[in-house]
């Protein structure tokens, strides 16, 4: 009979250690920054197509929080209806009044996430509970139209080239261009023979003048010469 209590007492002490472990598992799962210091702001869209409880929070590129809440807003004082994004967000990171808010997409078709990336930071910092209105959407269809529409440049690009490239008057045009090119070396290089024969004529006229000027400089020297004895020999002359 002592025994019965006993096992009672440890089939229920188990029981509820099991419990326990449970709802402890599936608490964390589903509000795991409870256990994380942080705090929670609200984003205003205008649409939040694919957003999910739970999608990743990124700033800057680092995923850091993620989406606790969402519902929809709308008023006799708001002509279009407003999504309400609610996120949680750790202590040391500080949101500021003109960062910006938007809702991308991980990968061509991935799941949504809210980006927030830094402003200028001159706007005061938003405290737990505060607001800040997102700045737009990247949806699905955006960004797949935004995909076919440079594919279709670039197909337009390769037509516009092969077209040039298999013009018939390529090959005219190609020697027009060879040929005014081997016209352009053929002139250069007579202007050049010209000024080399211009240059061979005007030698003889730069060795006269180098000649003539080095007499000028002996009979220059003469005259100097001649001006300081003519003195000296005209009070030899007086005595």
């Amino acid at each position: 009979m002592e025994t019965k209590p006993s096992l009672a007492l440890k089939v229920g002490f188990f029981v509820c250690l099991g419990l326990f472990l449970t709802g402890v598992i599936i608490f964390g799962i589903q509000n795991w920054q409870i256990f994380r210091p942080g705090y929670t702001i609200e984003l205003l869209f205008d649409s939040a197509s694919g957003v999910l409880r739970g999608a990743p929070v990124k700033f800057a590129g680092v995923e850091v929080g993620e989406v606790v809440e969402i519902d929809v807003q709308r008023d006799e004082s708001i002509a279009k209806p407003q999504v309400r994004v609610k996120i949680w967000l750790p202590t040391y990171l500080k949101v500021r009044a003109d960062d910006e808010a938007w809702i991308g997409i991980l990968g061509l078709l991935g799941e949504k996430y809210v980006e927030i990336l830094a402003g200028p930071g001159k706007g005061r910092v938003l405290a737990a509970g505060d607001t800040l209105v997102g700045t737009g959407v990247v949806s699905e269809l955006q960004f797949t139209q935004g995909v076919a529409a440079t594919l279709l440049k670039f197909d337009q690009t390769l037509k516009s080239a092969q077209e040039i490239l298999s013009s018939s008057q390529l090959p005219d045009r190609l020697t027009s261009t060879l040929n005014e090119t081997e016209q352009m070396e053929q002139q250069l290089e007579k202007t050049a023979q010209a000024a080399e024969k211009l240059l061979g004529r005007l030698q003889p006229v730069v060795d006269d003048a180098s000649t003539s000027l080095k007499r000028l400089q002996v009979w220059a020297s003469i005259f100097a010469i001649a001006a300081i004895l003519m003195p000296i020999a005209a009070l030899l002359l007086l005595h």
